[in-house]
């Protein structure tokens, strides 16, 4: 509850944030002597290593870096399950090219392949390396059809004012806690959205190169401090 309370989390939601994730089966009960408590269960520590890949180890294609491409067919009887893999290959930053035809960077081919098996349809859907796309008129013109560029744009920014205030002075321990769990909150649902899409195939002035900016300084500056104040109040 105290590092709770110190990224700016009030008791009461706190502890209701406790009683849904063991609800969930995030969390399970665990006992160290007299002293009882909770510890991540296993599908929980995999499902948070592979979140911590994406969030805090953002990347960027390369304009000559390859594609992965998705292909997949469901029948209409299969309609709920055809709707839910569109979803999830979105939540992870695959853009449509066509309803059952979707593209993204190669480096997220690991995490496509984590939905297809998360939905058991592997045997439904192929998976393609490709490099650079062939399409009538230019590369760009594409990008802004198979992604919302708006919409990644808009959070960027939101972002940004976020974080920028966090940046502007040298904190204490704790208050370094704040503002990193406080960062990196802020930045988790972008890391998702943003697939990480080459520069030159963006509009001009994109604000992701200055939120990715601030993120990496917000890890060079607050992570360590972060991890010395939690680990100062786990060991009591």
């Amino acid at each position: 509850m105290q590092l709770a309370e110190a990224a700016g989390v009030a008791g009461p939601l706190a502890r209701t944030a406790l009683t849904r994730l063991k609800q969930k089966g995030i969390l399970v009960p665990e006992r160290r002597g007299r002293v009882a408590g909770y510890r991540l269960s296993e599908g929980a520590v995999r499902l948070l290593d592979e979140g911590d890949r994406r969030i805090l180890q953002p990347r960027t294609m390369r304009l000559d870096d390859p594609w992965c491409v998705v292909s997949f067919s469901l029948p209409e009887s299969r309609r709920a399950l055809r709707s839910q893999l569109r979803r999830r290959l979105a939540q992870i930053g695959f853009g449509p090219v066509a309803s059952a035809l979707w593209i993204g960077p190669d480096f997220l081919r690991d995490e496509v392949r984590g939905v297809l098996a998360e939905l058991d349809v592997q045997s439904q859907a192929v998976l393609f390396t490709t490099p650079r796309p062939i399409v009538e008129g230019s590369l760009a013109d594409a990008v802004a059809r198979w992604w919302d560029l708006a919409a990644i744009a808009h959070a960027h920014r939101a972002f940004a004012e976020t974080v920028r205030p966090l940046l502007a002075d040298e904190p204490d321990e704790e208050e370094a806690f704040r503002r990193f769990v406080t960062g990196v909150d802020a930045w988790r649902p972008l890391s998702f959205l943003d697939p990480g899409l080459p520069y030159e195939l963006l509009p001009g002035n994109w604000p992701g190169r200055e939120s990715a900016m601030l993120f990496h300084e917000l890890k060079w500056r607050f992570a360590e401090r972060a991890q010395r104040y939690a680990d100062r109040v786990i060991t009591g």
